[in-house]
């Protein structure tokens, strides 16, 4: 008899403090990571609207919709990637994607002067072959040979 009423008491005791309080600190910790995200992705907006260069990147790879891509600036290796994102959820489902059509092919890549892990595929000029490489430093402004791209 004494478990029993133990039994309904903690039943009680977990319905109205312990569950509450579980879904209080779900919530926010998924509030907490979704302002943590938009802080990260402002950070690098910023650096790359306030001091940037360009440089050549390859694309090495591509998995789950994502091209994956390396470039070099000052000597130092970086890598980057670029998520494409649907048109509609039946390209979604289709796996409709152009992402594996740039594989193995070059970019013009913009990076922050500060910190030259932040980057971004810059679509709008292509690499042509007759470029071999970029400077050490890379480009201040987007090479005037550098072809536009026609999207």
């Amino acid at each position: 008899m004494f478990l029993y009423y133990l039994k309904k008491g903690l039943g009680r005791l977990l319905d109205k403090i312990v569950y509450p309080v579980l879904g209080i600190a779900m919530v926010s910790l998924i509030a907490y990571a979704i302002v943590m995200g938009i802080i990260s992705w402002r950070k690098e907006t910023e650096a790359l609207d306030k001091c940037h260069r360009y440089t050549i990147g390859y694309a090495t790879e591509v998995k789950r919709k994502t091209l994956y891509y390396r470039y070099s600036t000052e000597g130092e290796n970086f890598n980057g990637s670029w998520g494409q994102k649907p048109r509609s959820w039946k390209d979604y489902f289709k796996g409709n994607f152009v992402a594996s059509k740039f594989l193995y092919k070059r970019f013009l890549i913009k990076y922050s002067c500060k910190d030259h892990k932040i980057s971004q595929i810059d679509w709008s000029h292509s690499i042509p072959e007759t470029v071999e490489r970029a400077p050490y430093e890379g480009w201040e402004n987007i090479p005037s040979q550098l072809p536009k791209n026609k999207f």
